[in-house]
């Protein structure tokens, strides 16, 4: 489904090469290794401990908080249904290579989603260079669900990655369910 997704947008020049530059849906994108992107998880874990996930998760929340700006205006992402939003923004997350995500359950009632992919390549690369992670470690991953879903339902949402590759698990599995108001 995404190589047909990335067709269109080759074809319609949402996403391009210019003049040295990668461009996609009008916004400037660099391409890293997903190795580097370990290796920058390890220094901030490293540097100031698990405060470290904290930052990639909040990396991927400002990610999202972005792009829906941008798409409100290149897609009219707000008059979208909430499922047409979330098949949109896992097609968005294969495109970038954060794996094939698969929204596995959606209560439109309360919100609480799980969402899972079977070949995150951080995860992969984590299993494959460091062994068998003792807890989760998409934290960007479940950034990007957590303010996916915190706009598409216009409430705070919270997620958890409840299995991961890295750990030894057949999938990545996230599960987002709506943050406890404070008393």
């Amino acid at each position: 489904m995404s190589e047909s997704f990335f067709i269109k947008l080759l074809q319609s020049g949402q996403v391009r090469i210019e003049n040295g530059t990668f461009m996609f849906l009008n916004e400037f994108f660099v391409l890293i290794p997903v190795k580097t992107f370990l290796k920058l998880r390890e220094t901030l874990l490293e540097k100031i401990g698990a405060k470290g996930d904290d930052i990639l998760k909040e990396l991927g929340k400002y990610q999202v908080s972005h792009a829906v700006k941008r798409y409100s205006k290149t897609i009219g992402f707000e008059k979208l249904d909430k499922v047409k939003i979330m098949d949109f923004g896992a097609n968005v997350m294969n495109l970038m290579g954060q794996g094939d995500h698969k929204v596995l359950y959606f209560d439109n009632k309360s919100g609480k989603t799980i969402v899972a992919s079977k070949n995150i390549p951080t995860a992969k690369e984590y299993l494959l260079i460091y062994g068998k992670s003792r807890k989760p470690i998409d934290s960007f991953v479940s950034g990007i669900w957590e303010e996916a879903l915190s706009r598409v339902l216009n409430k705070q949402m919270i997620c958890v990655e409840t299995k991961c590759i890295a750990c030894g698990d057949k999938i990545c599995q996230f599960e987002i369910f709506p943050a406890k108001k404070s008393k």
